[in-house]
């Protein structure tokens, strides 16, 4: 079987593979490029080989336990590959939910950019670069997002200052305004009250110098009144 393989798949094509993991995806072999032949089958001799042991659902349980073990211990290990941790749990879902962390981890996105065809330990190494890279530039970005945040509360402090300070303006020129009022107010009642008392002693006075002068006139009719008789005179004024 191994043998037709080779006469069957001479040329290059892209065939359908399964990996261990059940998950299938697509792979070139007998790449043609300038200087070789990526994935040449007609290379090599294969052989195929059985074994007993747990079965793969057996073995990712397993893997997933471990892998959360591990990272209650170390942290850290969640936040690398929270899209391997999750991808080996068993509920529904659980492949779509490590797609998108994956998405959203920067070290398996900077996996993904890197050439299929080098040695696996610098793929590894080219991929933590990449992720340090990629963290660092999320870290920069994060540090100027507080800084205009920074900048807009300050910006937004001033403004309130400025209006606290445009609302004790106004409510002095109100409270000036008022007190203005009430000093108007005060001082045309104090001039009221001021004619009113001077029209009153006015009023008092003619009224005194008219008693007085009838007081007079009387007075002096009694005395006019008071030597006639003692001269026997016959009285010929008239009482007022």
């Amino acid at each position: 079987m191994l043998d037709l393989a080779k006469t069957y798949y001479s040329g290059q094509r892209v065939i359908r593979i399964i990996g261990e993991d059940g998950n299938p995806d697509v792979a070139t072999i007998n790449e043609q490029q300038a200087d070789k032949i990526l994935n040449d089958i007609n290379v090599g001799r294969y052989d195929v080989i059985m074994e007993t042991g747990p079965g793969y659902n057996t073995k990712r349980q397993e893997a997933s336990t471990a892998m959360i073990d591990l990272a209650k211990a170390m942290p850290e290990v969640m936040h690398q590959g929270a899209d391997i941790i999750v991808g080996q749990m068993d509920f529904p879902a659980a492949r779509q939910l490590a797609e998108r962390l994956k998405m959203a981890n920067p070290i398996a996105q900077a996996q993904e950019q890197i050439p299929k065809d080098i040695d696996p330990k610098a793929q590894a190494m080219i991929g933590q670069l990449m992720g340090q890279l990629h963290q660092a530039q999320q870290q920069l970005q994060q540090l100027t997002q507080e800084k205009q945040a920074k900048i807009m509360g300050l910006q937004v402090k001033e403004q309130l200052t400025e209006q606290r300070e445009l609302k004790l303006s106004t409510e002095r020129e109100i409270a000036e305004t008022h007190r203005l009022h009430i000093k108007e107010k005060g001082d045309n009642y104090r001039a009221q009250l001021a004619a009113h008392t001077k029209m009153h002693d006015v009023m008092s006075r003619d009224n005194t110098s008219m008693h007085e002068t009838i007081i007079d006139n009387q007075t002096d009719l009694e005395i006019a009144h008071h030597a006639n008789n003692t001269r026997g005179e016959p009285n010929t004024n008239t009482h007022i």
